[in-house]
This record gives C-alpha cells, structure tokens and sequence, in this order.
C-alpha cells in the first residue's frame, strides 16, 4: 500500500488519528501522510491532508485486479472518497459538502447506504471529521470491509510524506 504511493513501509509509524491531525482536526506536522487498515482481503487507504498526491494513481494502481477504496482527509477540506474496480474510477463523493458531489462511472452505487446513515442531506453534524468518519464506516460496511469508527480513529500504521 505505501509503496503505490511512493513511500517506504518501513518508516510506518504506529500512529492513532488524533496524533495525525490533533483533536481539532489540524494536522500537528503539517505533515501529509498515509493511514492503512486491513480487514480479510481488503485494505483501506487513508489518505490525510493530501494537497500534491494525485487519488487516481495510487487507486487505480491498487485495484487493477480488484477493488480500491481510498480515503483522504484534507484540513481545508473538501474531503474525499473514491472507489476503483479493475483500474478504473467508479465513484467519488466529498462528505460534509452542501451540493452533491457525487462522481464517476457509478455516482449512485452507494445511495441507499449514505442516505439511511444520514450523510446526504442537511442538517449535517458540522464536524467535517465525524462526518468523514462516518462515511468511511458507512462505505466500509457496504463493501464487507469492517472499519468501524473506532479502528478508524485508533493506532494504525502510517506513513508521512515529505
């Protein structure tokens, strides 16, 4: 996973999501970096603060012969979600944005998931951090990948860029 995006998985730290960004959702290094989680044979990419990395290439590259999820927190927002299968970009959505974001071959293939967790349509929470977060689960579980709130936010290894 770090190698798609150029970095070196020895340098992974073990590092929780409020060590990455702190508590009020600034990055503490100012430091982009990279999150991965593994459930079975799905791995999810985090991707956090990104302003210079391209989604499409690490993504595409990871789900040549499968499926991709990638995951990016920005500080300045909007965030993102992506989803690949067999190489090729198949839906994006930024949660927390007021217009709809949704993108790629299939916009709609997580409608009725994000809509019963109440990430479509305002009043959101207003904490850009809970709400990705609850897209990432919400997304996770529709994909059979177990990546709870709690995993997500939790030690996981990571490595920065720069």
């Amino acid at each position: 996973m770090f190698r798609a995006c150029g970095l070196d998985p020895a340098r992974a730290e073990m590092r929780t999501l409020e060590e990455c960004l702190g508590p009020s959702g600034e990055t503490r290094d100012a430091l982009p970096c990279v999150r991965v989680a593994a459930d079975g044979e799905w791995t999810a990419f985090l991707e956090i603060n990104l302003v210079d990395v391209p989604l499409s290439r690490p993504g595409a590259v990871l789900s040549r012969d499968g499926e991709a999820a990638v995951f990016e927190y920005r500080w300045m927002g909007p965030h993102e979600v992506t989803y690949f299968r067999r190489g090729e970009f198949t839906f994006s959505y930024s949660p927390g944005e007021s217009y709809d974001t949704r993108a790629g071959r299939e916009p709609e293939r997580f409608d009725p998931e994000l809509r019963a967790a109440g990430l479509f349509s305002p009043p959101l929470s207003g904490d850009p951090l809970a709400e990705f977060v609850g897209t990432l689960a919400t997304l996770s579980r529709a994909l059979g990948f177990t990546l709870t709130p709690e995993v997500a936010r939790s030690a996981l290894p990571t490595a920065r860029y720069g």
